[in-house]
């Protein structure tokens, strides 16, 4: 069994740039924009306190990126 530790901040960085490398392998059409806008996100999430467990960041990571993803898409 493994124990999680706290994550530091580059701990947090580190996992999101895992899960962007993930998406965009699974979403190659996403736009460089979005990924610097994410970049800028996690700075955001992890200085204000918003990032408190790897999971919730985890997530808020996934969401935004399909946020970003189905936003650009037609849906008409």
């Amino acid at each position: 069994m493994h124990e999680l530790r706290s994550f530091r901040s580059r701990d947090y960085l580190e996992m999101g740039d895992r899960v962007l490398r993930l998406y965009a392998e699974a979403w190659p059409e996403l736009p460089r924009r979005v990924l610097a806008a994410l970049e800028s996100r996690m700075q955001m999430w992890i200085s204000s306190g918003q990032a408190r467990a790897p999971r919730e960041f985890g997530r808020r990571v996934v969401d935004f990126l399909d946020q970003q993803r189905h936003a650009r898409q037609d849906f008409g």
